[in-house]
């Protein structure tokens, strides 16, 4: 093969495996969509059921249950409302609205222009339409365009009924309020970090701020002083929040360098394929465009990387003295975090016609790899978990919830209400709390290890939060 021909080879491989790796996905999602479509069918004839709910060892809210979930795909929390309705009135009306721009993907506005958005005459015509003749083609493009179809088609039918009786309608639906990057509002609290509060909508401002466009923006003016034509051709794209948004999510719960270029690559892939489709160029277009996105998200979130830094110093101390880690949560939930190595054994056997298997054991001694790799996203995660029970725990009036971590569901006629009580949660967490050095105490006491200094505090006023309006 001559050069040319390997490079092309190589490039035919890997999207020949990416094809392959997409179409078991697309059968999996076949199948998981079949089960959950014959729970329904079976679930319908109830007026009312109930999931269950456990906590895993960060406290997190998990429902005991597969296919049919709170938190599973649109496909399953599309198909599900409260079994108890209650009356919208005003403030209802107007969050219902809300509601149904952010399923649409208009969800970066002020919430008065969201409002708007389907409040406009073509609008509403296309909703009495689609409430008319779910079936139709008109109506399958016009869910279809929506960022969450089946969600907010379930919308659509309810919108279509206040269309007709205004603040008297009962809603069953949950109206679902996801964190603004919640792993790195809770840093940025921690730490009292105020570019990573203002970024992720802690502090105040007059519209949303957009924390994955921030890291865009600094990834295109890094490229710009590139100056390379591979920097040029990248900036043609273009490069938006869509471009950053996988790598910052997953900041604070592990996101190494090397991930976020499987991310880089993956958007360019996804997006842009046909500008790349040589190997060799597509792989230095996914490191350099990384490279830009990688320093930016040190200089949008500073803080919370030497924070997420401290934390697997901490680890890697804790692991020394095979300890493990061991703390409490702001809720007093004891989180637990000691990962023990494994040692993989062979079986031979005649079952199921399988001569031999492999099996893993469980062995007395701390995994420090896993150890410092999970601190900082179970440390966050232990903080998001607290903040949501202690949320609920504040709120007054609200009996049904569906919630997913850092999405909070309920009626929403509730809505004012549940800004109330986790923005009071989240000041009672934060506010005259310096949260790192609790941990640290409890660590040094646990283990007694020698850690280093904790990272300098910021000046926000967690206080703030109270006045955040996004």
């Amino acid at each position: 093969l001559t050069e040319r021909q390997a490079a092309a080879f190589k490039a035919w491989k890997y999207d020949t495996s990416m094809l392959h790796t997409a179409e078991r996905k697309r059968f999996s999602d076949m199948l998981a969509l079949h089960r959950v479509l014959g729970m329904v069918e079976r679930y319908r004839e109830f007026p009312q059921f109930f999931f269950v709910h456990t906590c895993d060892f960060r406290g997190r809210f998990y429902p005991v249950t597969s296919g049919l979930s709170p938190q599973g795909a649109d496909h399953s929390k599309g198909q599900m409302k409260f079994a108890r309705g209650k009356r919208l009135g005003e403030d209802g009306v107007f969050w219902f609205k809300v509601h149904g721009s952010n399923l649409t993907g208009f969800d970066k506005a002020t919430y008065d222009e969201r409002a708007a958005h389907v409040e406009r005459p073509e609008f509403i015509k296309q909703v009495r339409e689609a409430a008319e003749n779910p079936c139709c083609i008109s109506t399958v493009k016009f869910i279809g365009g929506a960022d969450k179809p089946l969600q907010f088609l379930a919308w659509v039918f309810e919108y279509a009924e206040v269309l007709k009786y205004g603040e008297d309608f009962v809603s069953h639906l949950p109206v679902g309020l996801d964190g603004s990057c919640n792993g790195l509002q809770n840093f940025s609290a921690i730490l009292r970090d105020t570019v990573g509060g203002r970024a992720t909508n802690v502090l105040p401002s007059a519209k949303p701020n957009d924390i994955y466009k921030d890291v865009a923006d600094v990834a295109v003016r890094k490229l710009e002083s590139e100056g390379s034509p591979e920097a040029a051709k990248l900036m043609s794209l273009p490069i938006t929040r869509s471009t950053t948004k996988r790598s910052v999510m997953t900041l604070p719960y592990g996101l190494t360098k090397r991930s976020s270029c499987d991310y880089i690559g993956g958007w360019i892939r996804d997006e842009h394929r046909e500008k790349y489709i040589e190997y060799p160029e597509f792989n230095k277009a996914a490191n350099l465009l990384n490279d830009c996105v990688w320093d930016g998200i040190g200089e949008v979130v500073k803080a919370a990387r030497e924070g997420m830094d401290w934390l697997q110093g901490v680890a890697i101390a804790a692991g020394k003295t095979e300890s493990g880690l061991v703390w409490t949560s702001p809720t007093g939930f004891k989180i637990y975090q000691k990962p023990f190595k494994t040692k993989q054994r062979r079986v031979r056997s005649a079952l199921s016609g399988v001569e031999a298997f492999t099996i893993r054991e469980y062995t007395d001694q701390i995994d420090k790899v896993s150890l410092r790799n999970g601190s900082a996203p179970n440390y966050v995660h232990g903080c998001d978990a607290a903040h949501l029970a202690l949320s609920m725990l504040e709120s007054v009036g609200i009996d049904d919830w569906m919630v997913i971590h850092d999405d909070y569901g309920c009626h929403a006629a509730d809505i004012p209400e549940l800004h109330r009580a986790i923005r009071v949660a989240f000041v009672n967490m934060y506010h005259n709390v310096d949260r790192l050095a609790i941990f640290a105490e409890e660590i040094e006491a646990y283990t007694g290890a020698e850690l280093s200094e904790r990272p300098a505090m910021g000046t926000m006023d967690v206080r703030d939060v109270l006045h955040s309006e996004y």
